[in-house]
């Protein structure tokens, strides 16, 4: 039957069919959004739970809720049923908790528990008697020269500085779900490594954390990741955002977790710690000082002092000498916490964050960034809720950036029946809200100028036929970058899914978006808003063969229209194949596409298997081929290898990419390999 895989071959959620809902919600982030993101911290703990599963007799609804697979209604219906029934003897007593179904309870399996001998009382010797470490290996880098490495070696040369190899390697220590300790290096294509410019990896980071020791719920020295209510604030982690799946719009999470991802930017560095400082009421209070990268343009010529910059830079990269000049110019202090009352079916939090600069900020003057935050300090505060009455669920954030603007965001989802769900958030932000660590669920990257209603349901037309969507209405009541007026959009989604039985399944997605924007071949002496239009068509089929071999089979077509005289097409055909050996402790999995886009305007993302930790969703742009092929195997339980080779072929092209990633040819391909040891 068809293996459903999380986040790559070596996180398994369990054999039941269809398509990997965080598979579809990880190409819809990435589509809507285009940024990078942190999946690392979620993909870990699901492998700490195939080893050390949640008891779900004992489970707390934030340990349910950090699961990502279950509703908050699922979470009510199933403590209600404990209350009532007592402990589960068997995780198939499920089917009797409402709005359970047995796809759920599939997908719980490899985490969760009902046997109480597993549960393990905390004592620190047993820290050291049965803890497990890891050590991770990674070698990745594109065969073909591009022409960052290739220009002449010269001062006044902008060139990378280093070879093209990424580099990764990550020791973890771990002794059940309380205590981590760890370090991640990693050296990025083209950046300096061991030499005069740099004595070691580019980037280090280190954790010590433990959880769940008596009234201390969480201690992070290090590096962690902070998330408070719905991401007003403060959101460090990873959020899922619009998709066609209603129940997940809301924001879950732990609010102190280790950091162990390897973005440069999105994390905090010192100390945080939540304890209870009464029954149902918790406190959290958090420390962070680390250099971050700036566009530095005002500095003393006396004493090199940095007083003055025009971004912070997010990227973490240093390849090139005006990247290194940017790296850890900027000093940030960054303090706060949060007072919240947790009830088993009402939370309430207030947050605090304020971030210190020792530069001043002062954005390049454009018409459309103009509130955007300047200065040296800021101070955000912000409240948020949840309540849970029997199947219906309310939550929300408001929160004021002081001296600007606010930021409010509330929703709902609950079950009409056991077959149909439905959910609606709204939110508004000023366009002066300003904040420097938010990630809240809306139509832009940033929180702020947006006002906008999701309205996503989701219902069993049959045993077998399932249709779930979305509609999004949303304006931006200021100037927007490619947008220089007010303007509003639009974006539709719908999905039938059949079900052809078990191990096997297809689905048809349509998606559409209008949103007003800038001509993009405006000749007049003034920009003007022309409604965009882009659609997607996706016929997608996921079989099981047989125990062994599973196949996937999808088709995409998209358009694009400027709103005028430009109409852009493009699609993307491609075939998957994972082969589980019955002999061999080896998997094989390999994708062959064929794509023929017009422009970037008609870019298809797709999912791809990669290796563990790692993560591949390339936009298909242009018209050519790709293919790849993925190797895991496990000859021990002390050593795991991964092997990828991946390639985009363009046969019609002289070349690939542009500015120094640029390849000379029609042809880009990318290997990599990784080791993991386990003891």
């Amino acid at each position: 039957m068809y293996v459903l895989s999380l986040t790559a071959p070596g996180i398994v959620v369990a054999q039941v069919p269809g398509e990997p809902v965080q598979d579809l919600l990880l190409e819809d982030v990435v589509e809507s959004t285009e940024t990078e993101f942190d999946f690392d911290t979620y993909t870990e703990y699901l492998e700490i739970l195939q080893t050390d599963p949640l008891n779900l007799n004992t489970a707390t609804i934030t340990e349910l809720q950090e699961l990502r697979l279950l509703s908050d209604q699922q979470i009510s219906a199933l403590i209600q049923y404990r209350r009532r029934f007592g402990d589960l003897l068997t995780p198939y007593e499920l089917q009797a908790v409402p709005f359970f179904n047995l796809e759920t309870i599939a997908q719980l399996m490899p985490f969760t528990t009902v046997d109480a001998d597993r549960e393990r009382t905390f004592r620190w010797r047993n820290v050291w008697r049965y803890n497990r470490q890891q050590l991770f290996l990674r070698y990745q880098r594109i065969l073909e020269p591009q022409l960052g490495y290739t220009l002449p070696d010269t001062v006044d040369r902008q060139r990378y500085l280093g070879r093209p190899e990424r580099l990764y390697m990550r020791y973890q220590f771990r002794y059940s779900r309380n205590v981590s300790a760890g370090f991640t290096l990693e050296k990025d294509p083209g950046e300096p490594f061991l030499d005069t410019i740099q004595r070691g990896p580019d980037f280090a980071s280190f954790h010590a954390y433990v959880q769940d020791i008596g009234k201390l719920k969480a201690l992070a020295i290090g590096d962690y990741a902070i998330n408070f209510g719905q991401g007003l604030v403060v959101w460090s982690g990873f959020g899922f955002n619009k998709s066609p799946y209603p129940l997940q719009v809301k924001r879950n999470s732990f609010t102190v977790r280790p950091y162990t991802s390897v973005n440069e930017a999105l994390y905090f560095r010192g100390g945080a710690a939540t304890y209870a400082i009464a029954p149902k009421i918790n406190a959290t209070a958090f420390v962070s000082r680390k250099a971050v990268d700036g566009n530095v343009d005002d500095v003393d010529t006396l004493d090199n002092e940095v007083l003055g910059f025009t971004s912070l830079q997010i990227t973490g990269y240093h390849r090139t000498p005006n990247e290194l000049a940017d790296k850890d110019a900027i000093q940030e202090w960054v303090t706060g916490g949060e007072l919240k009352y947790e009830g088993e079916f009402v939370d309430i939090g207030l947050t605090l964050a304020h971030t210190r600069l020792d530069a001043d900020l002062t954005p390049t003057q454009r018409p459309y960034s103009q509130f955007r935050f300047n200065g040296d300090a800021l101070t955000n505060i912000g409240l948020h809720y949840t309540g849970l009455y029997r199947n219906i669920l309310l939550f929300g954030e408001t929160a004021h950036s002081l001296g600007s603007g606010w930021a409010t965001l509330n929703g709902i989802t609950f079950n009409l029946d056991h077959k149909t769900a439905f959910s609606a958030v709204f939110r508004h932000y000023d366009k002066d809200y300003q904040s420097l660590y938010s990630n809240a669920f809306g139509e832009s990257t940033t929180v702020e100028n947006e006002t906008g209603i999701y309205l996503g349901l989701s219902t069993e037309l049959s045993r077998k036929l399932r249709l779930s969507g979305f509609v999004d209405l949303y304006r931006h009541p200021w100037l927007r970058f490619r947008s220089d007026a007010p303007s509003h959009g639009v974006e539709y989604l719908g999905q039938l899914t059949y079900n052809l039985g078990w191990g096997s399944e297809v689905y048809f997605r349509a998606r559409h978006e209008v949103k007003w924007q800038n001509r993009s071949q405006n000749e007049t002496a003034m920009d003007y808003l022309v409604p965009t239009a882009r659609s997607e068509l996706r016929l997608h089929l996921a079989k099981d063969v047989n125990r062994q071999l599973s196949i996937r089979s999808r088709l995409v077509y998209s358009l694009f229209n400027d709103g005028e005289d430009l109409r852009e097409e493009g699609y993307m055909l491609y075939q998957d194949v994972r082969y589980d050996f019955s002999k061999l402790p080896l998997s094989l999995s390999t994708r062959f596409a064929l794509f023929d886009t017009e422009s970037f305007n008609t870019r298809i993302y797709a999912y791809e298997q990669d290796v563990l930790y790692s993560f591949s969703i390339p936009a298909y742009n242009g018209e050519g081929a790709r293919w790849y092929v993925l190797l895991n195997w496990e000859p021990t339980d002390f050593v795991e290898a991964w092997v990828r080779v991946a390639q985009f072929r363009f046969p019609y092209a002289e070349t690939i990419g542009s500015g120094l990633n640029q390849i000379e040819g029609n042809r880009q391909t990318e290997i990599k390999a990784q080791l993991r040891f386990r003891w």
